[in-house]
């Protein structure tokens, strides 16, 4: 006899209401998908903006439009039975702004390899994100068993 709780049947019934909504809305769902995906790039823009990143003038119009670069891709259905959709900048040197790149210096000048660091928006962005994401995705699932009364 364990002192514990046991959840694996609570688990086992949430499994199956995704699935159920998964089946029975399908369209709805990833709709509901594409929506969210859109809010994380919305909460992606707001971050780069907030960290003061790109906000000095450069020549360059690939420097200027980073923050225009911020989209959401389609619907898919991941691992089989999951929907998914991608929040991404499509910049090319977005992943070095986030991530951080070691920069080398130029033949024949002096100087040594230096790491720059990165920001991380998208990090941030998703993890503030996820509270509001699960809040979302409870309220659909409770929309759902309130129209089919189960």
């Amino acid at each position: 006899m364990s002192d514990g709780f046991d959840f694996s049947e609570l688990d086992e019934f949430t499994n199956q209401m995704l699935e159920a909504v998964n089946d029975l809305k399908s369209k709805e769902t990833k709709s509901f998908v594409k929506k969210e995906a859109n809010k994380l790039k919305t909460k992606e823009k707001k971050m780069y903006q907030s960290m003061g990143i790109g906000l000095e003038p450069t020549d360059t119009p690939q420097g200027k439009r980073i923050i225009d670069k911020f989209k959401s891709g389609k619907p898919y259905k991941f691992g089989g039975d999951d929907w998914s959709c991608r929040a991404f900048n499509s910049a090319p040197h977005a992943h070095l702004i986030n991530n951080g790149f070691v920069h080398k210096p130029h033949k024949g000048s002096k100087g040594k390899e230096t790491f720059v660091p990165g920001w991380h928006f998208i990090e941030k962005a998703s993890n503030q994100f996820e509270p509001e994401y699960q809040a979302d995705v409870e309220e659909f699932v409770g929309e759902f068993i309130e129209e089919n009364g189960l």
